[in-house]
């Protein structure tokens, strides 16, 4: 296979708009929150002891769901700092694709 030049801008293009694409989601995730926090406000004020409520067609409820464990820490908490620097200095690397534009050397 050979590259083209095309291709490797069209990599930066493509990259480009997808880091837009994330801000843009990220933006929206912002806004899905806040009205997120409204309604859960709204059930904690209004939906009792079931802390549910049924409005606009839609049952609105706050439910208990399975916890998830914070592992660094709580390794860390149970068998210490330095059993983690070990593990930690044990990880295998690993590779990762790199593009860097050369810049003309200044005569």
């Amino acid at each position: 296979m050979r590259v083209t030049r095309a291709q490797i801008e069209r990599y930066f293009k493509l990259e480009a708009k997808r880091k837009e694409l994330q801000r843009q989601a990220s933006d929206l995730g912002k806004q899905v929150e806040e009205i997120e926090n409204e309604l859960i406000e709204y059930v904690e004020q209004n939906g009792g002891e079931a802390r549910s409520v049924t409005t606009c067609g839609h049952v609105l409820a706050i439910v208990q769901k399975a916890g998830t464990v914070q592992w660094k820490p709580e390794f860390i908490r149970v068998a210490g700092q330095r059993a983690a620097d070990q593990i930690i200095a044990a990880a295998p690397p690993r590779d990762a694709f790199s593009i860097t534009p050369i810049s003309p050397v200044a005569a």
